[in-house]
């Protein structure tokens, strides 16, 4: 509960909740039956609570996309109960990410609609929970195209992907969006030192900290 009732002026608000969902996923106090599981399942279970019809008290609270990422965090470093992570697509831990993106994906919220520090925390997320394989490589290539579509890869993404799923970073940066063979892209991923010129325009359109580069960039040509 984050409600104080000895303050009743005290009201929680979106800013409220996305604290203390960052200090579950920060938890180093990972899995306890007595406080509902794994901190993935703590988190989420905070996001219905605060969502549920029934919960009156939490009307001042909006979840947004900072929301979710936190709480994709939370399953990046949830463990089963025994100190290992899910390994499998059936984890409580992916599940929970799923729910959470396309929750995240079908609000009509624009503050909800996911960003690169989500789709950051979501391919890290599958580098964490899943075993390395086909399943995992499926998963990180279908999340990074989504990626891609929004306009939302930075160096970040770039990085992540390369965790969850090196084949499909090489095969996204072996030709850019032109078609064009990105040589010294593959050069540098093996170096670990990706950088802005190997993303294409149109997959980083929407950064908001990129504006400026990606219109000089393209005032250049």
């Amino acid at each position: 509960h984050m409600r104080d009732d000895r303050n009743k002026n005290v009201v929680p608000d979106t800013i409220t909740l996305n604290s203390v969902i960052n200090c579950i996923a920060k938890s180093k106090n990972n899995y306890n039956t007595r406080s509902g599981g794994s901190n993935a399942k703590k988190a989420y279970a905070l996001l219905r609570e605060i969502q549920s019809p029934k919960t009156g008290d939490y009307d001042t609270i909006r979840p947004n996309i900072i929301t979710y990422t936190a709480i994709v965090n939370a399953c990046a470093f949830s463990s089963d109960g025994e100190n290992n992570f899910g390994l499998a697509k059936n984890s409580d831990a992916f599940k929970i990410a799923v729910k959470v993106m396309k929750e995240s994906n079908s609000s009509p919220d624009v503050a909800c609609q996911p960003d690169s520090r989500f789709y950051a925390a979501f391919l890290k997320m599958v580098a964490n929970q899943l075993e390395i394989g086909d399943d995992r490589d499926a998963v990180a290539r279908s999340v990074f195209q989504s990626c891609c579509r929004h306009g939302m890869v930075n160096t970040f993404i770039l990085h992540n992907l390369g965790l969850a799923s090196k084949s499909t970073l090489i095969k996204a940066l072996d030709v850019n969006s032109n078609g064009d063979l990105n040589a010294k892209a593959i050069k540098r991923i093996s170096a670990s030192n990706i950088n802005r010129d190997d993303i294409p325009l149109d997959w980083s359109c929407n950064v908001r900290q990129w504006t400026s580069t990606i219109k000089a960039r393209t005032t250049a040509k």
